[in-house]
């Protein structure tokens, strides 16, 4: 698990913990989903909202975003 770079505050924790979507998105991740096409089939989920999600995340530092060979 990596660290995070810096804490998260309550409000923005309960902001993913109390979104049905960043939540589903978190555990999918965790099962090993990390491509943005695969959680698309995943999961029934928009296209735009998976995206703001995502980045949603990114911004609160519970994920990151890499590059895979052929992107």
């Amino acid at each position: 698990m990596r660290q995070l770079s810096r804490p998260i505050k309550k409000p923005e924790m309960a902001s993913v913990a109390c979104d049905y979507w960043s939540f589903h998105i978190l555990d999918e991740i965790d099962a090993g989903l990390v491509r943005y096409e695969n959680l698309l089939t995943a999961m029934p989920i928009a296209r735009n909202i998976l995206a703001n999600r995502l980045a949603d995340l990114r911004k609160l530092d519970l994920i990151e975003r890499e590059n895979c060979l052929g992107d």
